[in-house]
């Protein structure tokens, strides 16, 4: 009995696929989705957000781009840039998704090394009236995973772009949703 259960199985784990896509917020809402993207081939790095109505309409986009910087550091400056805008266009009640699950724990816990970062997104968030940040799967936001591609593709590095309307490279996505 020992030498059956001991013995490395030769069978490997099966999958289950799992069909995600992106969800309307709840009525009246905006849903804020970010991701963050470095690549080891160049030295840019890329940011980016989308907020959305609760019919997928664009309120508003961005993408940006920094230097030498990893995902994480990506992924936060995605958030503070949309919370940034959602504070400044009072777009509330909002709902945040972001695939970055580290990003979410980060949040609700200290770092030294971001810090300063943590702590705008956190005041930010408290101004927003605590939104919930849930996790998202990459493909449950190809449209802020194709903006943060654009950022770095595009070299946006001198500051954020911001897109009142959708730019015409996500539109096949936007309608997709």
């Amino acid at each position: 009995e020992y030498l059956y259960l001991a013995k490395p199985s030769n069978t490997a784990p099966s999958k289950i696929p799992l069909y995600v896509k992106w969800h309307p917020p709840n009525m009246g809402s905006y849903k804020f989705n970010t991701d963050g993207a470095a690549r080891s081939s160049n030295s840019f790095s890329g940011y980016d957000g989308v907020i959305r109505d609760s019919t997928g309409n664009w309120e508003l986009g961005f993408s940006g781009c920094s230097y030498h910087a990893n995902s994480l550091h990506m992924e936060l400056l995605g958030v503070l840039q949309g919370l940034r805008l959602a504070l400044q266009h009072n777009l509330m009640p909002l709902e945040i998704e972001i695939d970055a699950t580290e990003v979410i724990h980060l949040l609700n816990t200290d770092n030294l090394l971001y810090s300063h970062m943590l702590n705008d997104c956190r005041s930010m968030i408290h101004q927003l009236g605590n939104p919930p940040i849930k996790h998202a799967y990459r493909e449950q936001k190809l449209v802020a995973d194709r903006l943060a591609r654009y950022a770095i593709e595009a070299r946006l590095c001198t500051t954020a772009v911001i897109f009142e309307e959708p730019p015409l490279f996500v539109l096949d996505l936007l309608h997709a949703d």
